[in-house]
């Protein structure tokens, strides 16, 4: 945790090196897979704990679940225009912004719409690749990789 302080207050005032932004995408995705770990862990006791009291009504264990989905539920979608906090008005915010940003059919037109997005630090290579367009050994793939 402090080496991912320290290279991020270093991104900030100097910027980091290839072998350094690699360090810090390795140093979050273990972050995320140890609170992915607790977040487990906390499941489970909560299940072992309704199961252990023989809660006849599950009241206990629904309103766990209610409360789960409301931390993972978007309450705010702040666009460019206001914030939408309407559901069907975050599902079209969020429609209408893939639509804009796909139906671009010139490259130089993507890079502008790329560009707006806040992304962390890639590689000049990943970023040639996200611009190109798809071929058709790419497009079959994706269909028959899809369930797998």
């Amino acid at each position: 945790m402090e080496r991912l302080k320290e290279l991020e207050q270093k991104e900030e005032l100097i910027g980091l090196s290839d072998n350094e932004l690699i360090q810090v995408r390795i140093l979050q995705k273990k972050i995320g897979a140890f609170c992915k770990q607790i977040q487990i862990k906390w499941w489970s006791k909560e299940r072992r704990k309704w199961i252990d009291e023989d809660e006849k009504n599950s009241k206990y264990y629904h309103n766990l679940v209610k409360l789960k989905r409301s931390r993972a539920k978007i309450e705010v979608l702040v666009t460019e225009e206001k914030a939408l906090t309407e559901d069907k008005e975050i599902v079209d915010g969020f429609a209408s912004w893939y639509e804009m940003l796909w139906k671009h059919e010139e490259t130089s037109e993507m890079e502008c719409v790329l560009n707006r997005l806040p992304w962390n630090k890639i590689y000049s290579d990943e970023a040639k690749k996200l611009c190109s367009r798809f071929d058709m050994k790419e497009i079959w793939q994706a269909i028959n990789g899809v369930g797998r």
